[in-house]
C-alpha cells in the first residue's frame, strides 16, 4: 500500500462516482493530475499507473476545461 499525503482538490465526475458506488471497472476513464511541480506530477503518475489507472498530467491550469471535455476524465486531482 502506498500512502501519499498532499493538499489537493478532488473533483469527481459522474462516471467515476458511479464506478465507486457499484465497484465497476475504471477502464476507459482517466485521471487528470494538475500541479506546477513536474517532479510531483511524475511521482503521482507513476504511483497511479502502477495501480492500473490511465493518468494525464498538466503543469498549468490553462485549457483544463477543454481537456476534460475532449478526453475521458473521471477524476481531476488538482494539487495545491
Amino acid at each position: 500500500m502506498t500512502l501519499l499525503f498532499c493538499s489537493c482538490v478532488l473533483i469527481l465526475f459522474p462516471k467515476i462516482s458511479l464506478i465507486m458506488k457499484t465497484g465497476a471497472s475504471y477502464q476507459g476513464s482517466g485521471i487528470l493530475v494538475v500541479d506546477d511541480s513536474i517532479e510531483i506530477l511524475e511521482v503521482i503518475k507513476l504511483i497511479l499507473e502502477q495501480q492500473g489507472y490511465q493518468v494525464f498530467t498538466k503543469d498549468k491550469p490553462d485549457g483544463i476545461v477543454d481537456f476534460v471535455q475532449n478526453n475521458k476524465i473521471g477524476l481531476l486531482l488538482w494539487m495545491s
